[in-house]
């Protein structure tokens, strides 16, 4: 069971941050799809608690950086939500690139840096 639960934890974040980059990128085109971000939500609430659980079990930062992805797509959206400036969609779908290429990059440089070591 403990084996079952750190897969989980691991896969979980990845899942989620893919989900949320199709979902970001469907409703910038003008596809809102209710099922995803209802089945998929993650809360601040419980992506605090997988990055708690990643680093008392001492994952690597590439299990992390999902989950950092997640919560920077989350403030953003909540940013655009509630702010009064409306932004159109396709600022947000650059938005939306531009954070994601930024945490490609950011991987990157941990692949090389780390060199195969995980930490």
């Amino acid at each position: 069971m403990h084996k079952f639960f750190l897969i989980i934890l691991k896969f979980t974040p990845v899942v989620i941050a893919i989900i949320y980059f199709i979902n970001s990128v469907l409703s910038c085109i003008g596809l809102d799809l209710i099922v995803i971000p209802t089945v998929f939500y993650l809360s601040p609430t419980s992506a605090l608690f997988i990055l708690c659980a990643s680093f008392t079990f001492k994952f690597c930062i590439w299990h992390r950086l999902p989950i950092y992805y997640s919560l920077v797509l989350q403030i953003i959206n909540t940013i655009d939500y509630y702010s009064p400036v409306v932004f159109s969609n396709n600022v947000m779908l650059y938005v939306y690139l531009l954070i994601t290429i930024v945490f490609i990059l950011i991987g990157m440089y941990f692949k090389n840096k780390l060199n195969g070591k995980h930490k």
